[in-house]
């Protein structure tokens, strides 16, 4: 019988107890990353019945993207989704530049009607007034740049920070689109 040492047993040992990993995919993932991107999903309505009207007259479900940066960013490219599992769900288009760019401090109305055909503004899906995940992800399609997961809504009351760009959460009963 040949004898180990006493090192090796102690090394395995350690790892086992502590969870070490003898590979080397040491540092977070991309999904773990931090974006560099200072846009934030400001406010959202998941049931719009008489509030607001896109360029068409419809009153669809609409996301708020608020650029708290000090640069312009064209969001061209990033993917926006109803669920957190699915981040690559729809990609903004990169065919009408100036309608995807947010100057710094200001905003873009995203429209979620599941009806992209409308223009670059339209997104491929609609939010459920039940509740469900708004998902902004960079244009690599893994790096998630905001995330909001919210329960169920009323009819015409929208969601969103406050105050622009802030860390608090309030409802609005006349929504500030």
């Amino acid at each position: 019988m040949k004898k180990v040492p006493f090192g090796f047993f102690a090394l395995g040992l350690a790892f086992l107890i502590f969870g070490c990993s003898l590979d080397d995919t040491t540092g977070p993932t991309k999904q773990q990353q931090k974006s560099s991107y200072k846009i934030l999903i400001n406010e959202y309505m998941a049931s719009n019945d008489a509030c607001c009207t896109d360029e068409n007259g419809e009153f669809d479900d609409w996301v708020e993207l608020y650029n708290a940066g000090t640069d312009t960013v064209d969001i061209a490219g990033f993917f926006m989704s109803d669920d957190a599992s699915k981040v690559q769900a729809f990609q903004i288009p990169s065919t009408d530049h100036a309608k995807t760019k947010i100057p710094p401090k200001g905003f873009l109305l995203l429209w979620a009607d599941k009806q992209p055909e409308q223009g670059v503004r339209h997104l491929g899906f609609k939010l459920s007034s039940g509740g469900e995940d708004i998902v902004l992800t960079e244009p690599n399609g893994v790096v998630v740049v905001d995330k909001r997961t919210f329960g169920p809504q009323k009819t015409d009351i929208s969601e969103g920070r406050f105050p622009d760009g802030g860390s608090e959460w309030k409802t609005f009963t006349h929504p500030t689109p």
